[in-house]
């Protein structure tokens, strides 16, 4: 989950120089319609790398929420996860175009994929900024993370989701893909799905795995997820969009040469900044033509782009969720679309066995669980 600016920020306080206060009147003058753009604001405020000397200064996103007086980063519908995908294979420079139309061994995401830092893949990512050429402007906070995630459900439909970070865990509850009716071209380059996602003790989640066991629900394995996040302003609306790199490990099973690694780059809605004209809050049609448009941009800019030295991305729309990839399922995005009803989940009890609890960790047996 990577929706929420608020949650994802980790900044060093801005340090007051002529940049920086330059920046902040740049931005004022914006909100009050005296300027037409904030491509010179932008650059103020990260020209304060070369007049500091420090390192990449972070929190633009952050500042421009707090000249509008925003303590949280509003967000509509913040119950809807809306969430576009992108594969990110990895290729070397010596690899041919025509090669590359017969290679299928990238598409499994090799050991290659691993040779870059997750921060490198965020700052692979370049989006200029000059007077003409501004509509997405990256906030580069590149907060980084690890921890695992255990998935539960039944044939195509993710039910549950155990979340293990640092000394915490959590649990998250996705629904099946939702229809979207707003009529842009390339809507289903979007997911729509209801997300919950809280932090929960042992007792509340064995609660929840059983409830789940009950509903027909399975355990389908675990992927150790490292994640790292940045932001997108769209400058048309004001609207924030969360721009994640994941590399997901699946363990290798008995009968398997190798771990399988999945990585994704993920754009989704985070909320948005009061006080752009264009802005028209609760609207859901211009959510999805702001994360197409972005989705698009990251596509035909970005493909074939340099990752690191000798390396680059090659990238693709997916709807692949980690639940498939865990599950080894191969989803048709059209099938998914479903509403599902109440009575879908109302099954039969079913014994609670070791295999619903493996977050406990595989130092205690099977027998010492059960009793």
């Amino acid at each position: 989950m990577g929706g929420s600016y608020s949650s994802s920020s980790t900044y060093s306080k801005p340090s007051v120089s002529l940049n920086t206060q330059q920046s902040a009147k740049s931005m004022k003058s914006f909100f009050a319609k005296e300027t037409s753009s904030l491509a010179g604001a932008y650059a103020l405020f990260f020209a304060q790398d070369a007049y500091s000397g420090t390192a990449k200064k972070k929190g633009f996103i952050k500042q421009l929420a707090e000249i509008q007086n925003c303590k949280e980063i509003p967000k509509e519908f913040p119950e809807i996860e809306y969430e576009a995908k992108i594969a990110v294979d990895v290729i070397s420079d010596e690899k041919r175009t025509d090669e590359l139309m017969t290679d299928q061994s990238a598409t499994n995401q090799s050991a290659t994929n691993q040779s870059a830092t997750i921060e490198q893949y965020l700052d692979a990512f370049e989006f200029p900024c000059t007077e003409t050429v501004h509509r997405f402007l990256k906030d580069p906070i590149n907060v980084i993370s690890e921890g695992k995630n255990h998935f539960y459900g039944k044939e195509d439909e993710e039910m549950l989701v155990v979340i293990e970070k640092g000394e915490k865990t959590f649990l998250k509850e996705k629904s099946q893909p939702l229809e979207l009716s707003t009529h842009i071209p390339l809507q289903n380059l979007v997911m729509k799905r209801t997300e919950k996602r809280y932090s929960a003790g042992v007792n509340q989640i064995l609660e929840k795995i059983a409830e789940t066991a009950r509903a027909g629900g399975m355990y389908k394995g675990v992927i150790r997820k490292e994640k790292g996040d940045a932001f997108i302003l769209d400058t048309n609306d004001g609207r924030i969009y969360s721009f994640t790199i994941t590399r997901s490990h699946l363990e290798k099973k008995e009968g398997t040469e190798k771990t399988r690694v999945q990585t994704q780059l993920e754009i989704e809605y985070a909320g948005y900044i009061p006080g752009f004209s264009a802005f028209q809050e609760g609207s859901e049609k211009q959510i999805i033509s702001g994360m197409v448009d972005l989705t698009k941009y990251v596509l035909v800019l970005h493909n074939n782009s340099p990752l690191i030295p000798s390396l680059r991305m090659r990238l693709s729309s997916t709807q692949e969720r980690k639940y498939d990839f865990v599950s080894g399922r191969e989803i048709t995005f059209d099938k998914m679309i479903k509403q599902k009803s109440l009575e879908e989940n109302c099954k039969s009890d079913v014994e609670l066995t070791w295999p619903f609890i493996p977050f406990l960790g595989t130092s205690e047996t099977e027998e010492e669980v059960r009793t």
